[in-house]
């Protein structure tokens, strides 16, 4: 079942995992970005360049502690896992409504539509950009990279209503225009690339799906799928020859390289997104209008995976990079699906010394708090199910604000302190009374929680909010 989580602090539009940290996870939405250190239990803000409000459009992982962002406009990189931010601009003129695509084998590598006509590469995690020479026809585009081969990229998009394919054997350097005819789609929705083969290139569009395997020299449109528009696309990340296309109310597979095509039936609801399981090669989950459903069979029987989601809507799925949770982004926020079912363990030989776990370090669950009227604030702490147990100390405190020009440093101010006991996979809710009302009524204090316990401590910012006092009659009551 699904466990509802608090969430970045804003609807989420966008999610990715940090191949490098399989639980990092960012958060973007039309109000900003977060991070999560810990499958999404507990979120920081790290949009501390980001003007609040201003709608972040995507969210790209490069290097390890390397991100991307982009808000209507910009783009902004930070080397830090998002705690500060820096325009990446130089070289860059324009920026796209695209997302950013990174070399699935060499995250430094980078590239991003710009304004019509422009594309730009980087070759040092977004740091500096060169102009590359693509064409005319990026609006709406999209990009790939082939993960078996770096050097060769694909890209789609159109011009007014003329759809363009496009491909590059040095990496994004130069292009050259592929074998499609220029009216043979308006749009593109998606492109894959195949896991083993750089030259199988599936492109979904507004007019259907064309197979290429030849590097997009000749084109094949797919028969069997009904004509009109399909959306996403996914090339199966380690089974090559295997793709994935959606309609509405179906998804279609291929095995044999897109010569032929099985349909499936999605139970309800119309399909957003696919995502196929590395791990596991006949598993396949699919994002829906109504909810989430996995398949165990490669797509032949669906059962749902919807249970706790606060909103049945989700727009997009992520897998962790070490398949060990699935993230949903949905009309409410963010919700986390966690694999439970640990593989079997190898017998213990007799004798050997048996492992015994260890205390946990609890987290937190929402950074978003509330102090009610009698100066409480509840903090919802959980501990991870491989300990022995949680407990120690937890303590909310203003943050520190460093020296500014003629400002000095203002170290935090400790609120409320307290203790907490937790159990192994389970969670808890800790009551700490503050001395006295920290903020106005009606305002929102940024502050910090630090849980310590375990011989480790984790701090995570989180802010506090003082509900306005209710009004009777035209009067506070």
């Amino acid at each position: 079942s699904w466990s509802a989580l608090a969430g970045p602090g804003f609807p989420a539009a966008v999610l990715a995992a940090d191949p490098f940290a399989p639980t990092r996870v960012l958060a973007g939405g039309g109000a900003g970005l977060a991070r999560s250190p810990d499958s999404g239990q507990s979120w920081d803000r790290v949009d501390g360049a980001l003007t609040t409000g201003l709608g972040v459009r995507h969210v790209a992982a490069g290097a390890p502690g390397s991100l991307l962002t982009g808000p209507p406009g910009t783009l902004l990189r930070s080397d830090d896992t998002g705690r500060t931010f820096q325009r990446s601009q130089t070289g860059l003129t324009s920026v796209g409504e695209e997302p950013v695509a990174v070399d699935p084998r060499d995250p430094q590598r980078m590239l991003v539509f710009g304004a019509p006509s422009q594309l730009f590469g980087s070759a040092d995690g977004g740091r500096t950009w060169t102009t590359r020479t693509y064409g005319n026809s990026n609006t709406d585009g999209v990009l790939a990279f082939a993960p078996s081969d770096p050097r060769v990229v694909y890209g789609a998009g159109f011009t007014g209503a003329v759809g363009i394919a496009r491909r590059s054997a040095d990496g994004g350097a130069t292009w050259t225009v592929a074998g499609l005819p220029t009216s043979d789609f308006n749009f593109a929705s998606d492109l894959a690339v195949d896991a083993g083969d750089s030259r199988l290139v599936y492109l979904s569009t507004g007019s259907g799906v064309r197979v290429s395997s030849d590097g997009g020299d000749t084109w094949a449109p797919v028969s069997g799928i009904p004509a009109g528009g399909t959306g996403a696309a996914e090339a199966h990340p380690s089974v090559p020859g295997s793709a994935f296309v959606l309609t509405a109310g179906q998804l279609w597979r291929t095995s044999d390289r897109g010569a032929t095509w099985t349909a499936s039936v999605i139970p309800d609801g119309t399909p957003t997104d696919v995502v196929a399981d590395p791990r596991s090669p006949s598993t396949v989950y699919v994002a829906t209008t109504v909810g989430v459903f996995r398949s165990l069979d490669g797509g032949a029987t669906w059962g749902p995976l919807s249970d706790g989601l606060p909103n049945r809507r989700v727009s997009g799925l992520a897998l962790d990079r070490g398949g060990s949770a699935l993230y949903a982004a949905t009309d409410a926020g963010l919700a986390v699906l966690s694999f439970a079912e640990p593989s079997p363990a190898p017998p213990v030989p007799p004798g050997s010394p048996v492992a015994t776990p260890k205390p946990g370090l609890a987290s937190l669950r929402s950074a978003r708090l509330r102090i009610d009227t009698r100066r409480r604030v509840a903090l919802s702490l959980a501990c991870p199910a491989a300990s022995s147990g949680c407990a120690g100390t937890v303590r909310l405190s203003t943050r520190p604000r460093p020296a500014s020009g003629r400002r000095r440093a203002v170290p935090a101010k400790t609120l409320a302190t307290g203790r907490f006991s937790v159990r192994a996979g389970k969670r808890a809710t800790v009551r700490l009374r503050l001395k006295r009302f920290p903020v106005r009524a009606g305002r929102t204090l940024k502050a910090q929680v630090r849980i310590t316990g375990a011989g480790r401590s984790r701090t995570t910012r989180v802010t506090v909010r003082r509900p306005a006092a209710r009004r009777s009659g035209g009067r506070a009551s």
